[in-house]
């Protein structure tokens, strides 16, 4: 990355989603290590993390570790679930854009970096077309 990255927050935006990916930790299967919403504004992708507090020697110790497979949001189990039996959905979200260059080449990154980013996704409910009768 450059000197050249900017970011933006777009909010709002109406993005049609046909496929959730999950990458697990390769070291440990129950950890997602990324999640890629496929959408036809590009992928959006999401590193969820967790704040998990332990006790060390009677102190208390926070640490920010990836979510556990059985800890995922049930929207995100419904989103996947609708993308692949439908085809797709329409949602109404947020995510942060970056722009930059990597090896001379414009790249751009669409991404979220909470759930509680996720959680503020909405599903646009598909009108049916009217159809006027004069």
């Amino acid at each position: 990355m450059d000197e050249n990255t900017t970011t933006e927050h777009i909010k709002g935006v109406e993005v049609e989603l046909t496929k959730v990916s999950i990458e697990s930790n390769p070291n440990n299967q129950e950890e997602i290590k990324k999640i890629t919403f496929e959408t036809n504004k590009g992928n959006i992708t999401w590193k969820p993390k967790v704040i998990r507090t332990r006790r060390v020697a009677g102190c208390e110790v926070k640490d920010k570790v990836a979510m556990q497979m059985e800890k995922m949001p049930e929207n995100l189990k419904k989103l996947g679930t609708m993308a692949h039996n439908e085809g797709r959905v329409i949602l109404l979200v947020n995510y942060t854009l970056m722009n930059t260059t990597m090896d001379g080449e414009p790249r751009e990154f669409r991404f979220i970096t909470s759930e509680k980013t996720f959680n503020d996704w909405k599903i646009i409910e598909e009108k049916t077309p009217e159809e006027v009768v004069e």
